[in-house]
């Protein structure tokens, strides 16, 4: 398994490149997330985050809960 502060990272980074006032940020970034990232790594991210174990930007942490709400 990932590092929490891995997982952490490489959220926030993907969540860097989109535009943050593009209402469509939010949708790209869990679409990534869906598209690249394991069952695993997306509840392991969720569990570290809901535990304050790590702190995503508000867009990586709104992308999350969208993929994890269509889960």
């Amino acid at each position: 398994m990932m590092r929490p502060e891995t997982l952490e990272r490489m959220a926030n980074q993907i969540a860097a490149n989109a535009v943050p006032d593009e209402p469509e940020s939010i949708d790209r970034v869990a679409q990534h997330l869906r598209t690249f990232w394991t069952p695993d790594m997306i509840n392991a991210l969720a569990e570290y985050q809901s535990s304050g174990v790590v702190h995503l930007t508000d867009v990586a942490a709104l992308a999350l809960a969208q993929v994890r709400s269509f889960a």
